[in-house]
């Protein structure tokens, strides 16, 4: 093997899903100068899986821990896995990021992979502290159907934590850990900015040394959009109340909560004060300025601002946005049992949107409450309309038709058919006509 193995450790909370769909999505530009970003399992496009989890080439960390790569069938996935990484690292420079490393079995991973293969590098990023710990229990809510605690419960939880020895935010002692595999000038530190200019996929290219062809790669849509105050108290209230419902119920409604989920733009989700913000960085000062020493030729890690107004929400306003949820996830339920057809794309958690504004949608919308999310129609004049409560688009608005079950909702549909199959849909699969609904 010639070729170094750049391995990114995921910390939680600074785009590392992004950033591994990123790389999957360009592989065959990294491949052009000398790249690669190799797939673990051959499923980018399994519809069965999270888009989070699709573009993941981890690969290791199941493996590896004590208790699996002993069993018959982790051991015959791993090795399948260590074939392709070898013959990658053959031809190219090799890329591989898992968010297990920092947080779930890094020093078994890293142990590991250090005695089979050489010239190893790794990059992560970090965040600063208080920013991580808001983002952190963002999706603690978001992701955990049972979670209700509120931020103060949270946080009080994290610091006896971190006192009863884990080393989440101590980036200096952790990184010291992962030293004793890898040699220090092979680390690399990023800072995650907060500066909404900041480009993390250029940063990254830069880390490999090919930022500077930033410009030939397609962009994408993040992973794991951040969410505001306001839809995450609502989630929790939601959490809080489904928890004593019959499992089948809870399943079925927090499911739903996805179709209907709006982020409200440009309410932020800080909870810190100035005063609680300027005590917990100065917990953490001494790792930060350590991690600057060490690892980035002293270059100052984070910025030092505080002044950051925590959000305050009335009681009404979680509360009107939660109803409005409510009423969405119950509409979608009532339309599984109406149609169901449509139940199929529901339990494969695809939205389901119109394509065509005409009068046979707007009955269906208006008269009877279709809970579809988009409405796509080719005549760019209605491009960002609102039909009732739903954006009209065109059809290069959207980046992912896989997120769709569409619904043609004009008569005359084989040029729209023909439209769709060249996007990659399937018919009867990914799309079908009104009647075949109704």
């Amino acid at each position: 093997m010639k070729h170094k193995l750049f391995i990114h450790i995921g910390m939680p909370k600074t785009g590392t899903s992004s950033i591994q769909k990123f790389m999957a999505s360009n592989n065959d530009i990294l491949r052009k100068y000398g790249w690669n970003y190799p797939d673990a399992e051959g499923h980018f496009d399994n519809e069965g899986m999270r888009e989070s989890d699709r573009y993941k080439n981890a690969g290791f960390v199941p493996y590896i821990k004590a208790n699996i790569i002993q069993e018959e069938k982790g051991q015959e996935a791993f090795d399948l896995f260590d074939k392709k990484v070898r013959e990658s690292l053959k031809k190219y420079d090799t890329v591989l990021s898992d968010e297990g490393i920092w947080i779930d079995n890094g020093l078994e991973y890293l142990e590991y992979i250090s005695r089979k293969y050489q010239d190893i590098h790794l990059i992560v990023y970090l965040r600063r502290q208080d920013f991580e710990m808001e983002s952190w229990y963002n999706e603690n809510v978001r992701g955990n159907r049972r979670y209700s605690k509120d931020f103060s419960e949270w946080y009080k939880q994290q610091m006896l934590l971190e006192r009863g020895g884990t080393l989440f935010y101590k980036y200096y002692d952790k990184l010291m850990e992962f030293e004793k595999f890898v040699t220090r000038k092979n680390i690399v530190v990023r800072s995650y900015k907060e500066d909404k200019n900041f480009d993390l996929y250029k940063d990254f290219l830069g880390t490999i040394g090919i930022g500077e062809r930033y410009n030939e790669f397609r962009g994408i849509t993040h992973i794991n959009q951040s969410s505001s105050l306001l839809d995450i108290e609502v989630k929790r209230i939601l959490n809080e109340t489904l928890q004593n419902q019959p499992a089948d119920i809870e399943r079925m409604l927090q499911k739903e909560y996805w179709g209907t989920y709006e982020a409200i733009a440009g309410l932020p989700s800080f909870r810190f004060n100035v005063e609680e913000r300027e005590e917990l960085l100065g917990k953490y000062d001494s790792q930060n300025q350590k991690v600057s020493r060490h690892f980035c030729g002293g270059e100052t890690l984070f910025d030092t601002e505080c002044d950051f107004k925590p959000v305050k929400l009335q009681p009404n306003e979680a509360m009107l946005q939660y109803i409005g949820t409510l009423e969405k996830m119950l509409v979608r339920v009532c339309y599984r049992n109406r149609y169901p057809s449509l139940s199929f794309a529901f339990n494969r958690g695809k939205g389901i949107a119109f394509f065509g504004a005409g009068s046979r949608a707007r009955q269906m919308i208006e008269r009877q409450g279709f809970p579809a999310e988009i409405i796509i129609d080719n005549n760019e004049k209605f491009a960002g309309q609102m039909l009732g409560r739903i954006k009209i688009v065109s059809p290069k608005d959207i980046s992912n038709w896989k997120k769709y079950f569409v619904i043609i909702a004009v008569e005359k549909s084989l040029e729209i058919e023909k439209q769709l199959e060249n996007f990659g849909l399937k018919k009867d699969i990914d799309f079908t006509h009104m009647n075949n609904i109704l």
